[in-house]
């Protein structure tokens, strides 16, 4: 694990959380979706340099308190349709009042990890 329960309570000082099962299960949680927000990018966190290390775990708590605030399922239920645009076709799913902007992640997480480099999804050159 990236971050523990010590580590989310004490040094990020994130929103209090009191059953400890609970704060380990969001803790996983947050972890995989930092995996897949990285496209598993972190292979193995202590090859990470110091300042990977403790990007990746302040957005893992905030990915915690995200999961805490909005419940534990938010990060992977949508509630929004969605649609598709082919040319001048279009067709969507979802009602007119539903919410296609969705959050699925904390809006911090990817603040914190933009400078580490593991947000990278282009194209690398072969020279």
């Amino acid at each position: 694990m990236y971050v523990d329960a010590d580590y989310y309570k004490n040094d990020y000082v994130g929103v209090a959380i009191s059953d400890a099962d609970f704060l380990t299960k969001l803790i996983k949680r947050a972890e995989r979706d930092i995996n897949v927000l990285t496209q598993y990018r972190i292979t193995d966190f202590d090859k990470l340099t110091t300042f990977q290390k403790e990007r990746v775990k302040e957005a893992v708590c905030a990915q915690v308190e995200f999961l805490s605030e909005n419940g534990e399922l938010s990060s992977t239920v949508s509630d929004s349709g969605g649609s598709v645009s082919i040319g001048s076709y279009s067709e969507s799913s979802g009602s007119s009042g539903s919410n296609s902007n969705k959050l699925l992640i904390a809006d911090s997480v990817k603040g914190y990890l933009w400078p580490t480099g593991l947000l990278y999804g282009g194209v690398g050159v072969i020279g």
